[in-house]
């Protein structure tokens, strides 16, 4: 009896220094790996305008205090500032007809009756049965959530849909 658990204990210090030596290698090719990340995304193109631009968004703090009409007014600063700040400061080399940001591209969501990448409110047509908050995904805009906003709407509701900070507007932030 006494020789099975010495050939247990040696068999665990074995597995053990196993185990070991495995959870090094792994974690040397996890910083391998990492560190060639870091190196290839070091490597690529320069970021363009778009990239690299922030939107002067409300603070958590003065969302909690501000009307939505004052959330409206500032993000029409944003996009206004997008406007200036990156669509009239295009470089030719970036205006291209699938450039969202370049005004005359097929994509470009000024050229729509509706930019529903901007917050929006659907009003029922007759007297409101109540209403809907619908919230778009992290990588999304409100133009995510337009269809389900109009089926509400359709039933009687208010469908709210507000852009979250941040959204809608360049994908660098």
């Amino acid at each position: 009896m006494k020789h099975l658990f010495r050939h247990w204990r040696t068999s665990g210090a074995v597995i053990g220094s196993l185990l070991k030596k495995g959870s090094i290698a792994v974690l040397a090719l996890l910083v391998v790996f990492l560190a060639g990340r870091i190196y290839e995304s070091q490597r690529g193109p320069a970021l363009h305008r778009w990239h690299t631009w922030s939107g002067n968004e409300m603070s958590a703090e003065e969302i909690d205090q501000a009307t939505f009409a004052q959330y409206l007014a500032r993000e029409k600063t944003i996009f206004a500032d997008l406007q200036r700040e990156v669509t009239e400061a295009l470089p030719e080399e970036d205006k291209t007809p699938v450039n969202r940001f370049y005004r005359h591209s097929r994509v470009w969501p000024g050229q729509f009756k509706q930019d529903w990448n901007r917050s929006f409110v659907l009003m029922p047509l007759g007297k409101p049965r109540g209403s809907v908050v619908l919230l778009h995904g992290l990588t999304d805009s409100p133009y995510s959530v337009r269809y389900l906003a109009q089926l509400w709407q359709q039933r009687g509701y208010v469908a709210v849909v507000p852009r979250l900070p941040g959204h809608g507007t360049a994908p660098g932030r």
